[in-house]
């Protein structure tokens, strides 16, 4: 007995009470807590007889009865009783419960097979349909993967599985089974990642290990099921590629054909994984499955072998017609078409033989047989016509045009036998060269007739002698090693031997052949001797060629560099010096352009025998090509200073006999050359290294006036070097555009400034502002004046249109020096147009400085480039005046409106007298023509005042302003007094 609440609900929680009697003079929450702890216990609640209240809420709580305790005690006899009756009410409650429950259940159950056969029956439903669509697919020849992609869509929804696919099985002899995925499915949002859209390639590998989860598939031919694929010891070493998704159930069938699984259908991600009901409930698809696997391998197949047999006949030399019964064409190849000279196409389409009335002659007669007609290309064909049992016809077509040729020839053949079994016998006899038979021993067997004088003793002498009795010994052993070769090897070719005859020496080559012997018998050897003495004569003379120049019979290049290797190695072995004299006739070009070239080769000759006689005939004498010569020394002291004494007193030989007069055939003439030395002994020396060395030795001649001697020294290398280098960073310079566009003013003889003259400054990245000497004569040199040019003339246009924006400008001309190689080139004139016309220049400010020496080739072409010029617009200076050419003719004839007085002139003007009446010369020349004049150099204010006292009016030089930048100009025309004069004008 427990009288406080607390332990009461501890008390009710230990278990074995079948009865509760509990005191009602609890509080109601306390007496309905009680209950919950202990649902099993019938509970009896005693209520005071105040508190009869708390009955109806205790009973509806799950209280089985209560009692009422009264002050006479009258409850304690009814207690019994009531706990009687409370539990048979209580049990009888519970009966009922548990009777209803089952019904329930049982109701449950009844609902759940009903749902679960619907959906099965649904299922099946959905799975005939499946099957029923890809075989209507299947009937209508749609591609496996059509038919296949429909049907995995459908098994995945059956199956509730998220992803899947169907691959084929192929055989392979000596390896694993190869997959090839046929079809790719997914039913999730997700989407395949890129890694199982490459599942294809993943298939390929999967047989390697036949283990593996799709391998047992194939290896075992039954379902295989995996509901945690992740942690099945079945699953691939490699795991699942990168990108895919996780695998969490996996359903593998096989497609059985004939006992061989010949496809895979794999299912997976399952909710709650799959059983063996799915797999046998998919039983039928795979079976369908079997089936269409089986029409498609079957289908292709046929295929295979039809397109076999299609490429068979349509490459066979045959050409094959069938015929049906009703006439029309069932089959031909191509061949018939060709065979029979029918345009393409034209047995295309199954027609009807009738239809081809204007080819039915062609085509051959119906009746069987074997038939032969000419075709337009005069080609004859037999038609061989057979009859099979429908009554349709096969008829082949064979070109025999071949082989009645052949035929024919045959025919001909044993005449043409006869009479060529003739004619050899006459050849053998007629050939020039000498025809011989002999044993394996040497004896003469046959000795053709041709030529007896060239045999070393009469024919009738040579029967029963062998060459070895005939021959010399060197000539014998030729034929030995022919023999040995033939005898090896069944031929031989090349030998060749000497032989000294009445009429001089002979040479021969031999081609000896071995006769294959009848059985029993020896060997024997035909041997053919060619006399080839004119052959090596001119093979002599080929090889002298090569290596000598055609016109002075002197060794070439080739020869001399080749002799010079040779003579490098000498002088190191022996430690002597050589010397290597590059030799240039002097305004050679002259001389044939005014005698002739027949003329210049006469020099030539007539030098190389002079070169001859100047030195020892151990010394090399040679010819470069054109006036080059060079003559090669060896021998000379191992004292350098000494042997270049030597090789000095050897070159003004040279130079003393080349410089006498020549006596050519139509005139005499006279010729002087530039000669380079070159010294060679050291052991680092080189073939190129001491040709280069001479001919810069020979350069330096030239420069130094020619007519003269050079000896080679390290400072020209390294001018040559530094020129190379120079020209190197040049045309860096010309794609980079590293250059500065400068502008000299040009004023009045007020300081009015008229206009400028343009300047190309180089600005280099390294050296800094290079100054236009040191690049201007390399440009032109190197052709590269063009690209440079058409820089500035652009930039000067530009500078044009912005100068015509400007107040202060506006009037400025600027003039463009142009070099003769550009006034040469065929567009020039175009171009300048072009230049002027894109930057929108104003032609007439424009002017463009040449030179005297322009005019000295081709001068009607240099008029009419200039005249051209001058009516669009542009003017023309005349630069450098007095210092050229200074015909008076061409400056009345060109369109010139300015010539510029040389600053070689202006500089000595107050102090040579010479140069002062030059420049007044030129004032009252250019008057008298109407001419303007700009004196270039001016530095000091007395050659100022003296040349604008004789007349002139417009004056360039330091004193006036230094070139600048283009970009200052500005700057410099706001700080000058301002001329609205314009030189010309």
């Amino acid at each position: 007995m427990v009288h406080h609440p607390d332990e009461a609900l501890a008390h009710a929680c230990e278990a074995g009470h079948d009865l509760l009697l509990v005191d009602g003079h609890w509080t109601l929450d306390q007496l309905l807590a009680l209950l919950p702890q202990h649902t099993e216990a019938l509970a009896l609640l005693m209520l005071p007889e105040g508190e009869r209240d708390k009955a109806q809420r205790a009973k509806s709580a799950g209280y089985a009865d209560h009692l009422v305790q009264d002050r006479h005690g009258g409850w304690l006899e009814r207690l019994p009783q009531s706990i009687e009756d409370a539990v048979k009410r209580v049990r009888l409650q519970r009966s009922l419960h548990q009777e209803t429950r089952v019904r329930q259940q049982r109701r449950e159950a009844q609902r759940m097979a009903l749902q679960q056969s619907e959906l099965l029956r649904r299922r099946q439903e959905r799975l005939l349909k499946a099957l029923a669509t890809a075989q209507s697919r299947f009937i209508a020849s749609a591609t496996p993967r059509q038919v296949l992609a429909g049907l995995l869509n459908e098994l995945l929804r059956v199956t509730d599985s998220e992803h899947g696919f169907v691959a084929e099985v192929y055989d392979r002899e000596g390896a694993q089974p190869h997959l090839k995925l046929q079809a790719l499915a997914d039913r999730s949002d997700r989407g395949l990642s890129k890694a199982e859209r490459a599942l294809g390639r993943t298939l390929a590998q999967a047989m390697d290990n036949p283990s593996s989860l799709i391998g047992a598939v194939v290896r075992t031919a039954r379902p295989v099921l995996a509901n945690d694929p992740m942690q099945d010891e079945r699953r691939s070493p490699r795991g699942l590629p990168e990108g895919h998704r996780r695998l969490d159930s996996y359903l593998g069938l096989p497609v059985v054909l004939d006992g061989r699984v010949v496809g895979v259908v794999g299912l997976a991600n399952k909710p709650g994984g799959y059983a063996m009901d799915d797999a046998e409930q998919l039983a039928p698809v795979l079976t369908a499955l079997a089936h269409m696997a089986a029409a498609w391998r079957a289908q292709a197949a046929r295929a295979k072998a039809e397109r076999s047999l299609q490429l068979t006949l349509s490459h066979i030399n045959q050409g094959l017609l069938c015929v049906n019964r009703h006439g029309q064409v069932d089959f031909c190849n191509d061949r018939v078409e060709i065979l029979l000279g029918l345009p393409a196409g034209t047995l295309a389409g199954q027609p009807h033989i009738r239809a081809l009335e204007t080819h039915g002659a062609l085509l051959g007669p119906d009746a069987p047989g074997t038939f032969w007609l000419k075709t337009a290309a005069q080609r004859t064909i037999e038609i061989q016509v057979q009859v099979v049992a429908d009554g349709a016809s096969v008829r082949t077509y064979t070109d025999v045009t071949d082989y009645i040729r052949v035929q024919q020839a045959l025919q001909a053949g044993e005449q043409t036998h006869r009479e060529m079994a003739d004619q050899l016998k006459t050849i053998l006899e007629a050939i020039p060269d000498l025809l011989y038979e002999f044993d394996a021993k040497g004896r003469y067997l046959y000795i053709g007739k041709g030529q007896p004088e060239l045999l070393t003793a009469p024919p009738d002498t040579l029967a029963q002698a062998t060459y070895h009795d005939v021959l010399p010994p060197e000539a014998a052993a030729e034929i030995d090693a022919a023999m040995a070769e033939a005898s090896i090897c069944g031929a031989s070719l090349g030998h060749q031997y000497r032989l000294e005859l009445p009429d001089g020496v002979h040479w021969y080559e031999l081609s000896m052949t071995r006769r294959e012997p009848q059985p029993g018998q020896p060997p024997r050897f035909v041997m053919l001797a060619r006399d080839i003495t004119q052959r090596r004569l001119i093979d002599e003379r080929i090889q002298h060629l090569a290596f000598h120049d055609a016109l002075t019979n002197l060794p070439n290049r080739r020869l001399v560099q080749d002799r010079l290797a040779k003579a490098l190695k000498a002088a190191k072995r022996q430690q002597q010096h050589g010397a290597l004299l590059f030799i240039d006739l002097d305004n050679f070009k002259d001389l044939n352009d005014t005698q002739g070239h027949d003329q210049g080769d006469e020099l030539l000759q007539l030098v190389a025998v002079r070169l001859r006689g100047c030195v020892r005939d151990v010394d090399t004498v040679a010819r470069l090509g054109g006036d080059e010569f060079l003559v090669m020394i060896e021998g000379l002291s191992s004292d350098v200073a000494a042997a270049a004494g030597e090789a000095d007193k050897v070159a003004r030989k040279v130079l003393t006999t080349l410089r006498q007069p020549y006596d050519l055939s139509s005139c005499g003439h006279s010729s002087t050359p530039s000669i380079g030395v070159a010294l060679f002994g050291q052991p680092q020396d080189t073939v190129e290294d001491l040709l280069k060395r001479a001919d810069l030795a020979m350069y330096r001649a030239k420069i130094d006036g020619r007519n003269t001697i050079s000896f080679f020294d390290p400072e020209m290398q390294a001018s040559a070097l530094r020129r190379a280098a120079l020209e190197a960073d040049l045309r860096t310079a010309l794609r980079e555009e590293q250059w500065r566009l400068y502008f000299q003013p040009v004023v009045d003889a007020l300081g009015h400034v008229l206009g400028a003259e343009a300047l190309v400054r180089w600005e280099h990245p390294e050296r800094g502002m290079v100054p236009p000497g040191a690049f201007i004569p390399l440009a032109e040199q190197s052709g590269m004046i063009l690209p440079l040019g058409q820089w500035v003339l652009r930039r000067a246009c530009e500078c044009l249109a912005d100068w015509a924006r400007d107040p202060q400008l506006r009037h400025w001309t600027l003039s463009v020096n142009v070099s003769t190689r550009e006034f040469r080139e065929a567009g020039f004139v175009d171009q300048v147009k072009a230049e002027v016309r894109r930057a929108g220049a104003q032609p007439h400010r424009l002017k463009l400085e040449v030179t005297e020496s322009m005019f000295m080739h081709d001068a009607e072409d240099t008029a009419a480039k200039m005249a051209a010029l001058r009516e669009f617009g542009i003017r023309f200076a005349l630069d450098d005046f007095g210092t050229g050419y200074s015909s008076l003719s061409y400056l009345k004839r060109l369109p010139l409106d300015e010539i510029k007085i040389d600053q070689s002139f202006v500089r000595d003007v107050l102090d040579d007298e010479d140069d002062a009446a030059i420049v007044r010369a030129i004032l009252t020349l250019a008057q008298t023509l109407g001419l303007s004049v700009v004196a270039e150099g001016v530095e000091l204010p007395e050659q100022h005042d003296f040349l604008a006292g004789h007349g002139c009016r417009a004056f360039q030089g330091y004193l006036f302003g230094r070139p600048a930048c283009v970009s200052e100009a500005p700057a410099y025309a706001r700080s000058r007094p301002v001329s609205r004069a314009v030189i010309g004008v």
